[in-house]
């Protein structure tokens, strides 16, 4: 099973609601659709059209108070190492198992600032 059905499935079966984007744009169409109403951004630094960082950024700009998690199985510059240490973004590193997602996703929800 690829790994982007695999978190998806694990996800929902955990009980969030999750929306499923091959990229950058489908992303942001879905985002701008539900009117930013997310609380949480899980993405592959590494995308078919543009970078995670790119889609980050312009999400931010819809709901800046959204948690942001990277993933990536690259160890090179493709992984944008820096910019993420930098930017203090939440990162899991690929192959990731069950439990270490959702303990990811569990800690970024939780450091979400009360209203």
């Amino acid at each position: 099973m690829p790994k982007r059905e695999f978190t998806k499935r694990a996800l929902q079966n955990a009980g969030y609601c999750i929306f499923d984007a091959s990229c950058v744009q489908e992303a942001l169409d879905i985002i701008k659709r539900e009117k930013g109403k997310f609380d949480l951004l899980l993405s592959d630094v590494v995308l078919p059209d543009q970078s995670g960082l790119v889609l980050m950024h312009q999400l931010k700009i819809i709901n800046p108070r959204i948690k942001i998690i990277f993933s990536s199985g690259y160890t090179d510059q493709k992984a944008q190492w820096e910019i993420i240490h930098t930017e203090g973004i939440d990162f899991i590193q690929k192959p990731y198992s069950f439990v270490d997602l959702l303990q990811s996703v569990k800690k970024s929800l939780q450091s979400i600032p009360v209203k």
